[in-house]
């Protein structure tokens, strides 16, 4: 944006003054070469004159020129003090030091230069132009506005600076300025690219898709390959959620830009929000071959190879993205679930104690480790973090709740209850909560209350795979087997790999005498966990309901195979022996039963006694 190195800010005197002979051929040719363009060649020329005449500041300011065309900034601004140092008033170096402090980033001390140019002539607008454009670089929008007004002052019709002016309105929120100064521009300069670019850009600010959809295509009928301008419809189609046509202008954008990492990115997320995860992972991939090593990447990335369960290329790219930017906390949760799932306890643990120990740690990350802590059965110190988290933010919700639940997995009823029912006076509408507050009620006996509160719930997070169970199980308490079922499978369909829903299912078909369904039930728990013991014994009852005592023997045998010391299934075995006249095989049971159960022990001995008396007769 800085403009005009050249010209020299106000009168200047006689550029040859001062030298003669070898001195005055070499400036002659030097000035003939950078009118040309020749940068090198020119700076060789004046190179030679400055050995020879050390205080001619006109070949300093065209050395200064030269180098600073060769992106010699250095050198350039060593020239341009040298010109300034043998001529105070010399506004046209003042200008070149300051752009070319701009080049150097150096933007407050370019601010210096610029202000003196101008100070040095009051109408040298090159000068004033390039001091608003510093002030832009800074971001002081304000000063850099005044200035810019003064350029269009002196030329109504500038259309850079009413441009410059568009611009810096749009960074200071003033939209409606904004807009009256880039159609001015675009007057002054009917093919100005990139003034209908940053008009649509405005117009998307201000939520007018419309119009700024127009502004990008004026800018692509002035360039069609414009990479810029299909990148900036690609936004606007994002903002209207039309992610299909979104992608297309960002596939535009890239196809005539082919390392424009943004268009990527936004493909990427194009990608990610219409469900097409292997291709966002492809696109992302692109962008970190393309150098994109940002910690924002490599999470993105990490994420979907976590939604796609491709768990250790997951795990690669979380942890270098929580290496470049440690408080990342959803990383480090889901680092935590997945060292987890990999059974990586150990490193799970450590790195969510890490996080949640960090004095950036937020109470969400506490909550989080609390949560793993419970899970792991590590209940006291689950309860230490889940306070520590609530001593930092009191209204943390979900800390409430991690504490309730890990009072209650403790067997501290009472003490779940009460922190859970101060939970739900602070937020009523907690789903978590609501149903946390449910299954603590339930083991009470509170049955009424806590049928409420998980059916509101469920209204409210209609996926909650627990809710619907323990709804279930207050139904079958109430004899509402019919309804209790229909609250296990709708648990079954949010959470199909729970053992216990089928369990529950089985028995509420038992007292339905539906024993087909029933036994279908069991057998699906038992293909999730084929060492229930209790879901054979579940089984055997039925085969004995059904008269198949062959496969009732068979389910009680399996069952005290798998869990010797249960009672009720040696005890139904030896029943069926003892019917059958197997008293050997009966007794044998008897004997365990005289260790595990005395009561059984005795029932048994009674019916085996009186099976062989009946016999005998």
């Amino acid at each position: 944006m800085f403009k005009n190195l050249f010209s020299s800010g106000a009168k200047q005197e006689d550029p040859n003054k001062g030298l003669s002979g070898s001195a005055l051929q070499f400036f002659e040719l030097g000035v003939t070469l950078i009118r040309s363009s020749q940068w090198k060649e020119s700076s060789h020329q004046f190179e030679q004159v400055v050995q020879l005449v050390p205080n001619h500041a006109k070949s300093w300011y065209n050395l200064a020129v030269a180098y600073y065309n060769l992106e010699m900034y250095d050198k350039a601004a060593k020239a341009a003090q040298k010109a300034i140092e043998n001529q105070a008033q010399y506004p046209s170096a003042y200008n070149v030091l300051g752009s070319i402090l701009v080049a150097l980033k150096d933007y407050e001390t370019a601010i210096l230069s610029f202000q003196r140019a101008v100070e040095q002539h009051k109408e040298y607008f090159e000068a004033m132009y390039n001091l608003g454009s510093a002030y832009m670089n800074v971001g002081k929008y304000s000063a850099a506005i005044e200035s810019f007004t003064k350029v269009i002052a002196n030329n109504p019709k500038n259309a850079e600076a009413l441009y410059a002016v568009g611009l810096c309105y749009y960074n200071i929120k003033e939209y409606k300025e904004s807009l009256r100064n880039l159609v001015r521009a675009i007057q002054a300069q009917p093919k100005f690219l990139n003034a209908y670019n940053s008009l649509g850009i405005v117009y998307n600010a201000v939520e007018d898709y419309s119009n700024a959809i127009k502004s990008f295509q004026r800018a692509l009928e002035i360039d069609p390959d414009y990479f810029a301008t299909h990148y900036n419809i690609g936004m606007t189609y994002l903002s209207l959620e039309e992610y299909e046509q979104a992608l297309e202008s960002f596939k535009t954008a890239v196809q005539n830009n082919r390392s424009y990492i943004p268009g990527l990115l936004k493909i990427a997320f194009c990608y990610t929000t219409i469900k097409r995860l292997p291709q966002a992972i492809d696109v992302y991939s692109r962008c970190i071959q393309l150098g994109d090593k940002t910690p924002e990447t490599l999470f993105l990335r990490g994420m979907l190879y976590y939604k796609l369960n491709s768990l250790s290329d997951a795990l690669i790219d979380l942890e270098k993205s929580v290496s470049l930017q440690p408080n990342n906390e959803e990383a480090i949760v889901t680092l935590g679930i997945i060292y987890s799932k990999l059974g990586k306890d150990s490193n799970a643990l450590d790195i969510m104690r890490l996080a949640a120990s960090s004095q950036q740690s937020t109470s969400t990350i506490k909550v989080e480790f609390g949560n793993m802590l419970a899970k792991k059965g590590k209940l006291d110190d689950a309860i230490k973090v889940f306070s520590a988290a609530l001593k930092q933010n009191p209204n943390d919700i979900e800390a409430f709740a991690g504490l309730g639940f890990t009072y209650f997995e403790k067997g501290d009823f009472s003490r779940s209850l009460e922190v859970l029912e101060k939970a739900k006076e602070m937020k009523p509408d907690s789903p978590m909560v609501l149903m946390r507050l449910g299954i603590t009620q339930r083991a009470l006996g509170k049955m009424e209350v806590a049928r409420d509160n998980l059916i509101r719930a469920i209204e409210i997070m209609p996926d909650l795979s627990d809710a619907h169970y323990y709804l279930g199980v207050i139904d079958a308490h109430f004899g509402e087997y019919n309804r209790a079922i229909s609250s296990f499978k709708q648990s079954i369909k949010l959470s199909p790999g729970k053992p216990e829903t089928f369990v529950h299912i089985g028995l509420a078909y038992t007292q339905l005498k539906r024993y087909q369904a029933a036994i279908d039930s069991y057998k699906q728990a038992l293909h999730i966990d084929p060492k229930q013991s209790n879901v054979y014994v579940g089984l055997g009852v039925i085969y004995e309901q059904l008269s198949e005592y062959d496969l009732a023997l068979g389910s009680y045998k399996k069952a005290f195979e798998y869990d010797p010391e249960l009672a009720r299934a040696r005890f139904n075995y030896a029943v069926i022996m003892a019917q059958k006249n197997h008293f050997e095989e009966a007794s044998e049971q008897a004997v365990f039963l005289k260790e595990l159960n005395d009561q059984m022990y005795t029932k048994l001995s009674a019916f085996i006694a009186d099976r062989k008396s009946k016999t005998s007769t």
